[in-house]
């Protein structure tokens, strides 16, 4: 199944407080397919809240990127699966495992 991908990423490195035209939305078209037999859950995440350290992960420079692997700095235009750390809402979208149908 096609399915479209959108990812929320950043235009440029934001070192103020960060709005609305700081960031850019894309779009990608991919195939999802969960294999008979698999342990594979495709979900689709529905929201995202990201926790507020992570403003300094956006900036061009901050003391923080170097502290650890939760704070390495966001790379504009990059999309990145380092940003699951924040809180976020999944639908099981496809699964072979009938509790998650």
């Amino acid at each position: 199944m096609e399915v479209r991908n959108r990812i929320v990423t950043t235009r440029k490195a934001i070192d103020e407080f960060p709005v609305e035209s700081d960031f850019e939305v894309k779009c990608e078209d991919f195939v999802v397919l969960v294999k008979s037999g698999s342990d594979d859950i495709i979900v689709k995440n529905l929201y995202v809240s990201i926790d507020p350290y992570q403003i300094n992960r956006m900036k061009s420079f901050s003391s923080t990127h170097k502290t650890s692997d939760f704070a390495t700095p966001i790379i504009p235009s990059q999309v990145t699966s380092n940003l699951s750390r924040g809180w976020n809402a999944l639908e099981c979208f496809e699964s072979d495992l009938c509790h998650f149908e």
